[in-house]
């Protein structure tokens, strides 16, 4: 007990530093993740009810719904990381380089990121308005090609839902990428050059090593984002057509506040977390190896 009093009185200034922050992740982070599991093993109606201990995972394992969420979440976050981080990439490439204009096509790229979330969903809802006054629909009748129901169409649905995410994370992407090109050795490329490679192979054996942090750090923030959509899912389609476009946490949602099933929905958002945190600690161990 002396020992952890003098390592105190020690370190007192450094900890009365870290203090509020330890304060702030145990209130706002730990206490609620402990009490939502607490949530999901009681029944939840107006007041907290009796124990009922795993009667909601055992109800979770024979929900169609869920499943199908889980499989549209998890096609959803396999096109953003994908398409999210090759076009922010190529993007990153493009924009490094000096001409008339990089100021403002680095802009209009990353504008969407500072845009909010619900104002996106509903300009590409607008976009994908079914009748020819649609954007999109417009353009197909220029060219002669039926309108299509985007977001009504089960077949299409999920993938006009996925547009605009990548469409706003690759402004993002792009400006980590941009940070780390910067960071790639110049005497490398210009030995490289007088070598005689081209500019494919200075791209694969040169440029994507050197910047191989960085694209680990976008696939993991992608994956950790992504797989916790909820509004342009919610405000685009609230799900629908026939669950097509349902997502975890779209599902949470409604089991919580539109069936007010609060201990069923607390323990959705158990799941959503333990598939989150297996993921990270999935990709952290392979890309380190």
């Amino acid at each position: 007990m002396e020992k952890i009093k003098n390592t105190f009185l020690e370190h007192k200034t450094p900890l009365m530093f870290v203090l509020p922050a330890v304060i702030f992740f145990t209130l706002f982070k730990i206490f609620p993740i402990l009490n939502l599991f607490w949530l999901s093993i009681h029944q939840v109606d107006k007041d907290i009810g009796d124990f009922i201990g795993f009667k909601n995972y055992l109800k979770l394992i024979h929900d169609q719904v869920f499943w199908l969420s889980l499989k549209n979440t998890t096609i959803i976050v396999i096109l953003v990381v994908f398409f999210g981080t090759i076009f922010g990439y190529l993007a990153a490439l493009l924009l490094t380089e000096d001409f008339k204009g990089q100021k403002l096509f680095r802009i209009l790229i990353f504008i969407p990121v500072v845009t909010t979330v619900s104002i996106i969903a509903v300009v590409w809802k607008m976009m994908y308005y079914p009748a020819n006054s649609g954007m999109l629909n417009s353009l197909l009748a220029y060219f002669n090609i039926p309108a299509q129901q985007w977001l009504a169409d089960p077949k299409l649905a999920l993938y006009a839902l996925t547009v605009p995410l990548i469409w706003r994370i690759i402004g993002y992407n792009m400006m980590i990428f941009i940070a780390a090109l910067k960071g790639v050795d110049k005497n490398q490329l210009e030995a490289a050059q007088v070598e005689g490679a081209n500019w494919w192979q200075k791209l694969i054996y040169i440029i994507i090593p050197a910047t191989k942090y960085a694209i680990n750090m976008v696939l993991i923030l992608a994956v950790l984002r992504t797989y916790k959509v909820f509004v342009p899912a919610y405000v685009m389609t609230s799900g629908d057509p026939q669950h097509k476009t349902e997502t975890i946490a779209t599902w949470i949602y409604k089991q919580s506040f539109r069936y007010w099933d609060m201990s069923y929905g607390a323990a959705l958002a158990v799941v959503l977390f333990l598939i989150i945190m297996v993921l990270t600690i999935f990709q952290k161990k392979f890309q380190s190896e």
